[in-house]
């Protein structure tokens, strides 16, 4: 049936391909690199990159802007994605999307990451924006658009600490990225986040970070 047709596509997408490693290019020496690919009939239709932050060695858009994500650091962990593609043939498939974020969602779990962040082609900004990133800086901020290899991108980031937190939200409710999440992780994530921060000021905890309210250096 094409129902059961449907299924099969998302299970499939699901399980995908999914491996870490310590990445030999010299952009990447110090960070953790996770790439997944999603295939489908055996052709890779889409994929995603993502990269855990290393305190020791600054993230190329870091680099690119000519700033720092330390006042993200401050707070939490923080892990960049990049190089997400879809094929255009399946660009209208919804699950494609939902898999391929699971896949990082489980990462972020995983790893213990509070936000998210990642460089946006100006064509793209708006469908950042309704996955529910949030531009790092004021339109007036110089640092809110630069070019990086010879592209203008903008500086976006993601509270996935307060996107799991409130799991009601309206980008969940229309994604429903809480039907994919891993509740082994979940639950993990929720416990070592209260450690990390139980002594810690509410000011200070990663899901009530605003950018509107703090200063990025």
């Amino acid at each position: 049936s094409q129902s059961a047709g449907y299924s099969s596509f998302v299970l499939h997408l699901l399980v995908g391909i999914s491996k870490d490693f310590t990445s030999w290019l010299p952009l990447y020496q110090l960070h953790l690199l996770s790439e997944t690919a999603a295939k489908y009939q055996g052709k890779i239709i889409g994929c995603i990159r993502c990269i855990i932050d290393s305190k020791y060695y600054p993230l190329s858009m870091e680099t690119d802007m000519k700033s720092s994500l330390n006042s993200l650091r401050r707070l939490g962990k923080v892990m960049y994605i990049g190089c997400l593609s879809i094929h255009p043939n399946y660009r209208h498939r919804p699950e494609l999307l939902i898999g391929l974020f699971k896949s990082f969602i489980d990462l972020a779990l995983y790893k213990d990451i509070s936000f998210i962040v990642s460089e946006s082609f100006s064509s793209k900004l708006p469908v950042y924006i309704k996955l529910g990133f949030s531009a790092l800086y004021k339109s007036s901020d110089p640092r809110y658009r630069y070019i990086s290899e010879g592209h203008v991108c903008h500086p976006v980031y993601l509270n996935f600490a307060k996107m799991i937190f409130h799991k009601g939200e309206a980008v969940d409710e229309k994604y429903g990225f809480s039907k994919v999440i891993n509740k082994y992780l979940l639950e993990r994530w929720y416990k070592r986040s209260a450690i990390r921060n139980i002594f810690r000021k509410e000011v200070y905890w990663p899901w009530n970070f605003d950018s509107k309210k703090f200063e990025i250096f």
